[in-house]
């Protein structure tokens, strides 16, 4: 009988621990992403009087015979589903729809939470407002500094949009003002002067752009003149490009006389253009100075003549620019193994730098073999080897020239003969390739190329339909505190402008359309998404991605540990935190402006508090009745 007063002594205390657990829940039926906790209980084996006996042909089996000592606490688990999301329209609360905990930061210290309610701090930081434990976001702690300046973004194109009258007298003129964006993003107005100048040609309006009086951080404008043409029914007449051809200086048979043809502006009088604005101009000789890129024969590389090509650009309206040097060797034999290390025989200089390195196995292994070599030293030449048929290819694509530098002498096993198939060694760094020009202007281009020059230029293409704009610099004053020269291209009418310029008998309205410029803002106010991303919003309408908020998934988030304060901590039972985006790896998304309520069911604690109740009762009787029986026994000897 005393077994039965501990027992149920058990029974007493642990329905009253339950009852602690139905009284804890009921108590946080309103804190933010509480997690109701649940009891299941244990029973306690006491004694075993029978094992049980097997059954037998002769006869049955013998149960066991037991008597347990009462029961205990097997285990108090958080409930884990999804409470309810309430709105609060702050827009630093957040509530987790779906799996996973927010990451709190104290200090290297990492704790985790359902409870989104959180602020900014003095310093602009997310922390959660009990604790001031920082919120983590990918970039580690989560600065929001309202009121905050964004970097200015420099105008670069302007576009425009509007009428020229075809009906005007010549020579008469339209002025129209624009704003552009500098680079700390000050304002700059720019005034833009049409002047009709059908004398020149058919449809034609001379442009200028011009500064504002009183700017004088503006030293100057470069490039500012030009003209837009209009055909018969008053659409814009895109600008036209023409490409010049460097012969290429490598063939089978005379490498030392190829290999030093180029294209020589030695007299002014090698090469004249004629553009839309004037010509024919003849281009002044290349100096060394235009190509600060070529390491060998510098006045005579693609970059020096587009340079020269340029320096008459406001007198002929016609822009140069380098296009890409090319050398193709298909005749290398690849016949035997050599190592490059530049003693005789074994001797490759690309651009002033030896190539060395061995380039061994099978034909198409060596040719592998050196085209690594080659890339090695790109940084160096700036030339690029690619695989290429049986062969390579050799390119600069920055218009440079190639010098190739390779044995003296020629033998059956020398690099020379193996892997270049030249006739004669390059004995000096010869220049083999220089690339080409392509010349852009407004309007019809034409060039003029003097006869004895004309074995060293080769395919002068047919004009093409290009875009209907020009690259207008300005170049601010020493000390003005900007970057400085900022070119802007303008745009009347390329296949990107909705809203080209016409050439119609109606009134001149040109006007600005657009230009991609911003001026600096102040951070007015964010927003944080269902994948956690968080997007600043600034008072000069730019917006920008300033962190993405992180949660933590677990494989057991049962096995927890309740730190308070609606925070977790890894726990041994609950394996350890993967943390990532919202919305991938199982977590669930964000919700801005909402907190997760608590998920406990009153109707469900009620209930379960009956019960508690009950068993608690039954509990006391059974220590009653225990109690009487011993006082019976104790009244046998009276």
């Amino acid at each position: 009988m005393s077994r039965a007063l501990f027992t149920a002594v058990s029974g007493l205390r642990n329905h009253q621990i339950w009852l602690d657990v139905i009284g804890n829940n009921i108590s946080n039926a309103n804190t933010v992403g509480y997690k109701a906790s649940t009891v299941v209980f244990d029973d306690i084996l006491g004694q075993t009087i029978s094992s049980g006996v097997a059954p037998t042909t002769s006869k049955g089996g013998v149960n066991p015979v037991q008597i347990g000592l009462g029961m205990t606490i097997g285990s108090i688990s958080q409930n884990f589903l999804q409470g309810s999301i309430q709105t609060t329209n702050r827009n630093t609360d957040m509530a987790i729809q779906g799996e996973g905990f927010f990451v709190l930061a104290n200090g290297s210290d990492r704790t985790y939470s359902r409870a989104g309610s959180f602020t900014l701090d003095a310093n602009g930081k997310i922390v959660d407002t009990a604790t001031g434990f920082k919120v983590q976001g990918a970039n580690g702690d989560i600065t929001i500094s309202l009121g905050a300046q964004s970097t200015a973004v420099p105008t670069t194109a302007a576009t425009f949009k509007g009428n020229l009258d075809f009906s005007e007298t010549e020579g008469s003129t339209f002025v129209s003002t624009f704003n552009v964006i500098d680079t700390v993003g000050a304002n700059h107005t720019l005034t833009i002067t049409f002047t009709k100048n059908f004398s020149e040609g058919a449809g034609r309006w001379d442009w200028a752009v011009t500064k504002a009086a009183g700017d004088s951080m503006i030293a100057n404008l470069t490039s500012a003149t030009g003209a837009v043409f209009f055909n018969g029914t008053g659409a814009v007449i895109p600008s036209a490009t023409q490409d010049l051809t460097f012969q290429p200086s490598v063939t089978a048979g005379t490498d030392t006389v190829n290999a030093n043809a180029y294209l020589g502006i030695d007299n002014a009088g090698d090469i004249a253009i004629t553009g839309p604005l004037g010509g024919p101009a003849a281009i002044r000789t290349t100096v060394v100075a235009d190509d600060p890129l070529s390491t060998t024969g510098k006045t005579t590389s693609a970059i020096a003549v587009a340079a020269a090509i340029n320096s008459s650009t406001a007198a002929t309206g016609v822009h140069a620019a380098a296009t890409e040097s090319l050398v193709a060797y298909t005749g290398g034999a690849f016949g035997a193994n050599v190592t490059l290390d530049g003693t005789a025989g074994r001797t490759l200089v690309i651009n002033g730098a030896s190539i060395l390195g061995a380039v061994t196995g099978t034909a198409t292994q060596r040719r592998d073999a050196l085209v690594t070599l080659i890339n090695g030293q790109t940084t160096a030449t700036g030339v690029v080897a690619t695989a290429s048929g049986t062969g390579f290819t050799l390119s600069a694509s920055d218009g440079r020239n190639i010098a190739i530098q390779t044995d003296a002498t020629v033998g059956a096993a020398t690099a020379n003969t193996n892997f270049f198939g030249f006739a004669t060694g390059l004995a000096a760094a010869t220049v083999v390739a220089r690339g080409g020009v392509a010349l852009t202007a407004n309007g019809t281009i034409t060039s003029t190329v003097v006869p004895a020059d004309a074995a060293t230029i080769g395919g002068e293409g047919t004009a093409t339909a290009a875009a209907a704009s020009q690259a207008v610099t300005l170049n601010f004053a020493t000390g003005a505190g900007v970057t400085t020269p900022q070119a802007i291209t303008l745009d009347f009418g390329t296949a990107t402008n909705l809203t080209p310029l016409t050439g119609m008998a109606a009134p001149s309205t040109v006007t600005l359309a657009s230009q991609d410029g911003v001026a600096s803002g102040t951070l007015q106010n964010f927003a944080i998404g269902l994948d956690g991303t968080i997007t600043a919003f600034f008072t000069n309408g730019r917006t920008s991605t300033i962190d993405t908020v992180q949660l933590a998934a677990f494989a057991n988030a049962a096995g927890l540990v309740k730190i308070g304060a609606n925070q977790f901590r890894e726990g041994a039972a609950s394996g350890g935190a993967v943390v990532g985006n919202p919305s991938t790896g199982g977590r669930g998304t964000v919700l801005s402006g909402s907190l997760e309520m608590s998920n406990v069911d009153l109707a469900a604690e009620f209930s379960s508090m009956i019960i508690a109740e009950r068993g608690f009762q039954a509990n006391a009787r059974t220590i009653a009745t225990s109690n009487s029986m011993l006082e019976e026994l104790v009244n046998l000897k009276r």
